[in-house]
């Protein structure tokens, strides 16, 4: 199973992940026993990054990825009207988010700043902590950067990390527009 967690302190927990983590709920995970399912999301990419002919040949190619909404007992600590927040401040509060993947990918995971800085803010507080286990080329410490966040993130390949540390290096709240590469 591939999954992608964003742990919040305070609120909530967003898993971008793949469908097989759904049955792995549906059975009885993590989620079931120490977390409380809220939402079932959709992130909808609409220019699938070309993964050659070989993925598809038998099957759709997926332009979605499931992302789980769960908070740790049974009222998130954030204090936030979810829905209501995200219309205010990102323009829309649904459960399907469209954000075009990231290019050129650094990292075959990434997703777009854009989607994980709204994840992270409407489930989230400024000066929270959020854990990233697969920090990946480090776009969830980019948003809390960008988002006031506290931030812990590792990966088992130290290439990862290095690229995730630059990135966050370079990365200045108030010098490079962040909205550009959120939202290009």
């Amino acid at each position: 199973m591939a999954a992608r967690g964003k742990q919040s302190a305070q609120g909530g927990r967003f898993d971008l992940c793949l469908l097989r983590a759904v049955e792995y709920v549906r059975r009885g995970g993590l989620l079931r026993s120490e977390l409380t399912l809220k939402n079932i999301c959709v992130w909808h990419h609409p220019n699938l990054y070309a993964s050659g002919m070989r993925y598809g040949k038998d099957r759709w190619k997926s332009t979605w990825e499931v992302i789980l909404y769960a908070i740790k007992g049974e009222e998130a600590k954030h204090g936030k009207n979810i829905s209501a927040y995200a219309y205010r401040k990102w323009g829309k509060g649904f459960d399907v988010f469209i954000y075009p993947q990231p290019r050129p990918l650094l990292h075959k995971a990434q997703k777009p700043l854009g989607l994980v800085m709204k994840l992270i803010d409407c489930s989230s507080n400024e000066g929270d902590l959020v854990l990233d286990p697969f920090v990946g080329s480090g776009t969830t410490a980019v948003a809390c950067k960008l988002l006031n966040r506290d931030f812990i993130g590792f990966d088992n390949d130290p290439k990862w990390v290095e690229i995730a540390r630059r990135r966050v290096e370079s990365t200045t709240p108030g010098g490079n527009n962040p909205l550009k590469e959120a939202f290009g």
